[in-house]
């Protein structure tokens, strides 16, 4: 790796904590571009299948995820007065530590740093908004553990 890479990841790691809030995308830091992070969980896709059950034979799995089954999660469980986007599921093609190189997983994501309202509304409602993703979800309170910003 060069010396340019090594800088850049020891200034924007590729995994940090749910409390380490990361800057917004395209900041400079030290020279370097800010990444894109998203906030959530990844999870191998058979872990995805047992928590939103089978996928209807005439949908794509993706898509029935993110427009029926977080779409409904999220409808019963959001609050009114606070402006969150749904939980969002894509296909995580990324390094992840301790992954198996035969697993495909998925990154169920509640937040971004694609701007400064964006960062600022996790930074504010945290807790809130974890808690409602969470439950939209279905996962259980050990899962809070695993959430992570991670660097796309």
């Amino acid at each position: 790796m060069s010396s340019k890479s090594e800088k850049f990841l020891q200034i924007f790691p590729m995994v940090l904590d749910v409390d380490q809030l990361p800057p917004v995308v395209n900041s400079v830091i030290d020279g370097y571009r800010a990444p894109h992070y998203a906030l959530g969980w990844v999870i191998p896709v058979d872990e995805a299948k047992e928590l939103f059950g089978k996928t209807p034979e005439d949908r794509r799995t993706l898509n029935y995820y993110n427009t029926v089954v977080l779409a409904e999660g999220w409808r019963n469980v959001k609050e009114k007065d606070l402006n969150f986007r749904r939980p969002i599921a894509i296909i995580w093609d990324y390094d992840t530590p301790a992954a198996d190189p035969q697993e495909t997983y998925l990154m169920l994501h509640i937040g971004t740093n694609t701007n400064r309202g964006a960062l600022a509304r996790v930074a504010e409602h945290k807790e809130v908004l974890i808690a409602k993703s969470m439950q939209a979800i279905g996962f259980s309170a050990e899962k809070r553990a695993q959430l992570k910003w991670h660097q796309l």
